[in-house]
């Protein structure tokens, strides 16, 4: 094992903190050539949490058109996963016939906001625990291809490593390091979009506009440092701002 392998895995489960895991894992990957990376824990049992731990380095303009579009639902990358368990390159999934043109268009779009090649690690663990790592790279083809099979066994150790760090974060409680205070009205407008309420529904619970909601919506989106309400959400039950 190369010894930046082992200095990670031994280094990763005494990190506490998602914006320090987050930078680890990115310097990293760095030193193998790769540019981004996306983590999912998609099911994380025995937490019944309301979305799932995301934690990314994918330009930010992706990461919101992928949450809009609700690309999730067809995302042939979630599919894959679901069916294995062994790390694969996105390239094969481009070549198969049963592949769309929607779900083809998502890796051509990805590509021009410089997630050029990339490759993922499903994780399944017990009770149906459920998670998955992409590492990209916007190199050439051929460097990431070298890279990607030479290590291929380090990385997916790599992944399933980061991964139960921050399953252990989560059941710790300590998910974040940073002091981060949100207003009463922008806890109310997340915890009502928690609930699954509109922002025009929010607004006519807390007799406010929509605007408003928006307004206190985006400045919480602003603290947490994310490109979308969701995630917000997210950042504010883990915590513990808000209680749905």
């Amino acid at each position: 094992m190369r010894q930046e392998v082992a200095s990670f895995l031994e280094t990763i489960g005494n990190l506490r903190g998602f914006p320090v895991l987050r930078d680890e894992f990115t310097n990293f990957l760095a030193k193998f050539g790769f540019t981004s990376f996306t983590y999912a824990g998609l099911h994380l049992p025995p937490h019944n949490l309301p979305h799932p731990v995301v934690v990314s380095t994918y330009p930010g303009e992706w990461q919101a058109h992928y949450v809009e579009a609700d690309l999730d639902k067809i995302d042939p990358v979630l599919t894959e996963c679901m069916k294995g368990m062994v790390p694969f390159e996105w390239g094969g999934l481009l070549a198969r016939d049963e592949i769309s043109k929607r779900q083809k268009a998502i890796f051509h779009d990805a590509s021009d906001l410089g997630l050029r090649f990339g490759l993922t690690v499903p994780i399944h663990g017990y009770g149906s625990e459920f998670g998955l790592v992409s590492i990209t790279s916007n190199g050439t083809e051929k460097e990431f291809r070298e890279v990607s099979r030479e290590f291929m066994h380090d990385l997916h150790i790599a992944a399933l490593y980061y991964h139960m760090a921050i399953k252990k974060n989560v059941d710790a409680g300590t998910a974040h390091e940073e002091k981060i205070t949100l207003t009463a009205r922008e806890m109310e407008c997340l915890l009502w979009a928690a609930q699954g309420k509109t922002a025009w529904e929010t607004s006519e619970i807390l007799g406010i506009s929509e605007d408003t909601v928006n307004f206190h919506i985006k400045n919480a989106m602003r603290k947490f440092g994310v490109y979308n309400k969701r995630q917000a959400v997210v950042k504010a039950i883990m915590l513990a701002l808000i209680c749905p």
